[in-house]
């Protein structure tokens, strides 16, 4: 597990002393300062605001509450997601409910008292009003904001039939409304125990990477990028993905356990877990995660290409060959450089009559003849390489008839059979002669006619070789 306390970040939370325009169904809250607080609960409490706006109305209950303290716990469950066990959950006298806790009291109702409770205030905090004498809730309300004079509060108001306000109140009026509305007493704040972990923000600043030769010099590939918690950061992980296919790369994914409240992406080494080079040539995602102890995650995300290398030269092992029919031949092929982004290759017959050639670059003779063979790289270059290639024929080395004596009467026909030899001889063609062709005729194919009695001798002839074999015919 790594340390480190040079970028140890911590997550200042500012006391929210400020308030903004805000308009909702006729309310004006009038502007003292230029920006709204600024995190997750301000987020949070604008969507309760969009669902139960100023001016509606909220006649409902909530976890055994009614009016505005079922209208408080309704907003610390949507912001916070707390709610309490009783509906005097939150009284003053007494431990407030597992998940909030008491901020500070007022007894004595003065302004200045007031301002002071106040000025510790958080949007989304409690300010709740106690009966005198008494361990009961009067009245409670959700602080949005404190303002320089006073403070925004949104609540259930019982004396507008259940209205839904959200109005600015000075700490005058506040302190007016503790001691003139009995049987108000103490004026308590209150606040959800996890107010800084639903406010935090884990942040990712600075990111941007991979740069460099992602094939070559993958150790120079780095990524740059500082996660920053208000919490310990657990984990960092990284994983690539395909940009085509969405798909993540096995044996490109890295995690990080860290115990810090920064992990700095490039100073602490997550780009050297990675092997771009393991990279094809392609568009691709890099994305990063970081998880902190109070379990929120951040992630990022960018884009990157792997750049081709093309390739410079192809050499096959042969430049020209000489084959026999019926005899396979494979040529071998070497790319540079050895680390060309795409090492396969395109292989074509000039001639197809005379070989083919498939994909791995087998060479395989159809006829005689002497064509071309290209291999080409795919990759765009343009780079190639030739041999040529003769294929030469199979030489005939006999001939045989099936007959050598045969007896005909006159007006008989007969076909004799001649086999050319070895059987995958590449010029098979043979002619046909009859010594007495007014005995018998013998046509191109063998076939034999028996025209008058007498004798006469077949002969069979290779065109390859001049190889015969003769048949002697007897005509009654």
């Amino acid at each position: 597990m790594k340390t480190t306390g040079k970028r140890a970040i911590s997550f200042l939370l500012a006391l929210f002393l400020t308030s903004f325009v805000f308009c909702a169904l006729g309310v004006n809250v009038k502007a003292e300062t230029a920006n709204p607080p600024e995190g997750n609960v301000i987020e949070k409490l604008e969507k309760v605001l969009k669902a139960y706006p100023s001016g509606s109305k909220w006649t409902k209950s909530f976890d055994g509450a009614t009016e505005c303290y079922g209208f408080a716990k309704l907003v610390i469950k949507e912001v916070f997601g707390k709610k309490g066990n009783t509906p005097r959950s939150w009284k003053y006298n007494g431990t407030p409910t597992t998940g909030m806790k008491k901020i500070g009291a007022v007894k004595e109702s003065t302004a200045a008292n007031v301002e002071a409770l106040l000025r510790k205030a958080r949007p989304g905090d409690v300010l709740q009003f106690d009966r005198k004498n008494s361990s009961s809730i009067a009245h409670s309300m959700i602080v949005y904001s404190v303002t320089k004079t006073g403070a925004i509060i949104y609540e259930c108001n019982y004396y507008s039939k259940c209205g839904v306000t959200l109005n600015k109140l000075s700490f005058k009026k506040i302190a007016d409304r503790q001691s003139s509305e009995t049987p108000f007493g103490k004026l308590t704040l209150l606040r959800a125990d996890n107010w800084d972990l639903i406010n935090s923000k884990l942040g990712l600043s600075g990111f941007s990477g991979p740069e460099g030769n992602l094939s070559q010099y993958p150790e120079d590939c780095d990524l740059t990028g500082t996660f920053t918690s208000n919490y310990t950061i657990n984990k960092v992980t990284a994983k690539v993905k395909d940009e085509k296919t969405g798909k993540k790369l096995d044996g490109l994914s890295s995690s990080v356990e860290w115990d810090s409240l920064s992990y700095d992406i490039l100073t602490d080494g997550l780009d050297y877990a990675f092997d771009f080079s393991k990279l094809k040539a392609g568009e691709y995602k890099l994305e990063i995660t970081a998880k902190d102890a109070a379990g929120q995650t951040k992630k990022q995300s960018t884009s990157f290409t792997v750049p081709i290398i093309p390739v410079s030269s192809i050499t096959l092992d042969q430049t020209a060959i000489t084959m026999m029919m019926n005899t396979n031949q494979r040529l071998t092929a070497t790319i540079s450089p050895l680390d060309a982004s795409i090492q396969t290759l395109a292989w074509s017959s000039e001639d197809k009559n005379v070989v083919t050639v498939d994909k791995n670059g087998v060479i395989t003779p159809i006829g005689p003849g002497q064509t071309t063979i290209t291999a080409t790289a795919k990759d765009g270059s343009g780079v190639k390489a030739t041999c040529q290639v003769t294929v030469l024929p199979v030489p005939v080395e006999g001939v045989r008839l099936n007959k050598t004596k045969l007896t005909m009467k006159v007006g008989a026909t007969l076909t004799l059979k001649a086999t050319v030899m070895p059987s995958d001889a590449t010029n098979r063609a043979v002619t046909w002669k009859s010594s007495n062709k007014n005995v018998v005729k013998v046509t191109s194919g063998g076939k034999l006619t028996a025209l008058k009695k007498g004798t006469a001798c077949i002969t069979v002839k290779t065109k390859d070789g001049h190889f015969t074999a003769e048949c002697t015919v007897t005509v009654k």
